[in-house]
């Protein structure tokens, strides 16, 4: 009996890939504009960027599946989508921070520094230095910041998954 199944891989990458773009475009659009979003509206773009993808993603494997979706199918598209986005996201990351503005850590970390200092007015400029250090080593460009938003970014993708697969699922009948 032929398999007429698609393509679990071939329909994940395109919406990884997408994923990753609208990821690119986020961060560029934001550096290009200068515009300062809160953590709260940057946080739910970024939501938003990883939900829509998988979503569509899903439902895309839905329907050239004849409508039909398995728990597990939805979970493996959307563990593709996540890895696919992230892994060409962090290429653009490194890129950006290494080649395109290779102060651009450092200007980061002088902004959360006068943050730290003008919230902060009973620390000391010691205690202070050890704060941007400790948080040097969680930034993204680093090897730590760049391990923790990757598991994070596929664990994300994978409750996504989940929860979509749980919802638009349909088993065929025998």
């Amino acid at each position: 009996m032929a398999n007429n199944n698609p393509s679990i891989v071939k329909q994940s990458i395109k919406f990884g890939v997408i994923q990753a773009c609208l990821s690119i475009l986020h961060s560029i659009t934001l550096n290009i504009t200068d515009i300062n979003l809160s953590k709260k509206t940057n946080t739910l773009v970024n939501l938003l960027i990883l939900i829509i993808p998988i979503f569509y993603g899903i439902y895309k494997y839905k329907n050239t599946n004849n409508g039909f979706l398995k728990l597990k199918e939805a979970i493996k598209v959307g563990f593709i989508i996540s890895l696919i986005g992230i892994m060409i996201t962090m290429i653009w990351i490194i890129f950006e921070y290494n080649v395109l503005e290779p102060g651009k850590l450092d200007q980061l970390m002088d902004k959360e520094k006068d943050e730290i200092l003008l919230n902060n007015m009973d620390k000391s400029f010691e205690e202070i230095n050890r704060s941007i250090e400790f948080a040097k080593k969680f930034s993204v460009p680093g090897y730590l910041g760049s391990s923790i938003l990757v598991i994070a970014h596929i664990f994300s993708g994978l409750i996504i998954s989940l929860i979509v697969g749980a919802v638009i699922h349909k088993k065929k009948e025998l």
